[in-house]
């Protein structure tokens, strides 16, 4: 992995991740909207953290340790996605943290075949200081995390006022 791949692999881990989800969501019935977005909004909460902070541990401790924070990373997003899949969608002729489970199941494999062959066709290079674009994707990716929870938490707190 070249530094400077950084705003292409999040970018592209993030629609990967939103599509084969969302693709997997609907084959396995989930079909109410709000339960849709809701999917959609974790993704945005979860992945851009499970996709920066593995790379930053690449770039500054070696893939080891990156491969280690990732399946740590993954197995803490499909408990807390299971969690908040408990606590908001209603959807329950499947467990919510077996959803979770598939989800992120489906996503990571069918990712990781999709990005062999993608960084093999599409290379792309953006001539950034590697530090620095390390840093601003880590920050970027927990802004963006901790505003879609932000978002998560009001949607919910207005779906629960309405009942």
């Amino acid at each position: 992995m070249d530094i400077n791949d950084i705003p292409e692999i999040m970018l592209r881990s993030l629609l990967f991740t939103i599509i084969i989800e969302m693709l997997v969501a609907l084959i396995i019935g989930i079909r109410n909207k709000k339960d849709i977005i809701n999917i959609l909004l974790v993704n945005l909460l979860t992945n851009p953290i499970v996709t920066s902070i593995p790379i930053v541990f690449n770039v500054y401790f070696g893939i080891l340790s990156r491969n280690i924070v990732l399946y740590t990373l993954e197995i803490l997003t499909f408990l807390i996605e299971g969690i908040i899949y408990f606590k908001t969608i209603k959807y329950r002729k499947i467990n919510p943290f077996i959803i979770s489970l598939i989800l992120n199941i489906s996503s990571y494999f069918i990712g990781e075949l999709l990005n062999k062959y993608l960084v093999i066709i599409l290379h792309l290079k953006f001539g950034i200081n590697p530090l620095s674009l390390v840093n601003i994707c880590a920050i970027t990716g927990i802004l963006i995390s901790i505003t879609t929870l932000i978002i998560i938490i009001i949607f919910n707190r207005r779906k629960h006022e309405k009942n």
